[in-house]
C-alpha cells in the first residue's frame, strides 16, 4: 500500500482516520509519503498501526530527506524481515528528493526485493 499522509508530524486530530482506513485494508507493507521527520515516523508506528495490530508493526531504518517531508516504509514482521536501507542521490534543487532504497526479505518464500 502506498499512502500520502499530508504533512504528517504530531498531529493527533487524524490518527482515527488513519487507524479506520488501516484497520479495512489491513495492509501488510506500506510505503507512506510526506511524513514530517522521525516525529512523524515513530507517531504513525505508535499511534497508528501498533493501535489498530499491536507489536504486528516495524519500520525500515528512517532517512531525513534534503526536502521538508520524507518518506517511511512500514512492515509487518511475520510476513517481511528488513536488510537495509539506502539513498541515491537525485536531489538536484529545492523540492526535490532523492532516492529511498529499501531492501526487505519476504519471510515465507526467502526472496529479497527492493
Amino acid at each position: 500500500m502506498t499512502y500520502n499522509l499530508l504533512n504528517y508530524g504530531d498531529d493527533d486530530d487524524r490518527e482515527s482516520y488513519y487507524q479506520e482506513i488501516i484497520g479495512e485494508i489491513q495492509p501488510d507493507l506500506i510505503v507512506c509519503q510526506e511524513v514530517v521527520g522521525i516525529t512523524g515516523y515513530n507517531h504513525f508506528l505508535d499511534d497508528v498501526l501498533n493501535i489498530v495490530q499491536p507489536n504486528e508493526w516495524s519500520g525500515a531504518d528512517f532517512t531525513n530527506q534534503s526536502a521538508s517531508q520524507d518518506i517511511a516504509l512500514y512492515y509487518k514482521l511475520e510476513h517481511f524481515s528488513f536488510i537495509s536501507t539506502a539513498i541515491i542521490n537525485t536531489a538536484q534543487s529545492s523540492g526535490t528528493r532523492d532516492v529511498v532504497e529499501w531492501v526487505l526479505e519476504h519471510v515465507e518464500s526467502g526472496v529479497q526485493f527492493r
